[in-house]
């Protein structure tokens, strides 16, 4: 599938789907590997006024299910970078790194 969407297709989409975050200022994401082993990473800022965790929760959430509903695959790790934006000093400060492995699936769930 990876064939027909081209990572930069796909990464643009991501960033703009990231975008309509409540809370999220500003976005770039890149994919990278293969559609079995896909690694996302985001570089947002976020509003001075929101609730970072959540806002971030949400954004890893989108960015999962986007990819999951594009390639029919989840993706291996979703990274972001959050920026706090600093509105009066016109400059955003790095504030976390937060990554997650996606869930591991195993099959049907019968190991036997």
């Amino acid at each position: 599938l990876m064939a027909t969407v081209a990572p930069e297709v796909l990464s643009q989409a991501l960033s703009e789907r990231a975008e309509d975050v409540p809370g999220v200022e500003q976005c770039a994401v890149w994919v990278t590997g293969s559609p079995s082993s896909l690694w996302v990473q985001a570089d947002t800022t976020v509003s001075q006024g929101c609730e970072v965790e959540w806002t971030v929760a949400e954004l890893r959430g989108r960015l999962e299910d986007d990819v999951t509903t594009s390639l029919g695959t989840r993706p291996r790790q979703v990274d972001v970078l959050v920026r706090l934006e600093r509105s009066a000093s016109r400059r955003s400060v790095s504030q976390t790194v937060t990554g997650q492995h996606s869930p591991e699936t195993t099959g049907n769930g019968d190991d036997a």
